[in-house]
């Protein structure tokens, strides 16, 4: 049978790693911080981490509340987060700025379809809203 194999173990010791997503390059990924595992509360900074030397490359900020559901796109170096604020927020990798905000109310889930065209936020409502 097949098998997976561990190829390495990276650690962020002082944060934790809360919720992580591979950008379109195998060497870097997205990722919040683990309120259990951190000594600080910094749970609303997502950090663009280098798997290939350990090391962040930018941090966004923004949310001023935990973050919940992040995203890449599909088909761009954009992304997208939810957070306990009642924000989703629209970032891109080049920029720590936040490029838009949508204020929904609950606890946010969002997702792009495969194609990156539509984007869908849950909101706790029992209701998708399709953008």
């Amino acid at each position: 049978p097949n098998e997976g194999r561990q190829d390495r173990k990276l650690y962020n010791k002082k944060y934790g790693i809360g919720i992580i997503k591979f950008t379109h390059h195998s060497n870097t990924v997205i990722c919040t911080s683990n309120p259990d595992m951190s000594i600080s509360t910094h749970t609303d900074i997502i950090r663009y981490w280098s798997l290939h030397d350990n090391h962040f490359l930018r941090l966004y900020r923004g949310h001023t509340d935990k973050i919940v559901s992040m995203e890449m796109s599909p088909v761009s170096d954009s992304f997208i987060s939810g957070g306990l604020d009642d924000t989703v927020r629209f970032w891109d990798l080049r920029t720590n700025v936040c490029q838009g905000i949508l204020r929904r109310k609950g606890r946010p889930c969002v997702a792009y379809d495969p194609q990156g065209i539509a984007l869908a936020i849950a909101s706790g409502q029992n209701i998708i809203k399709l953008y």
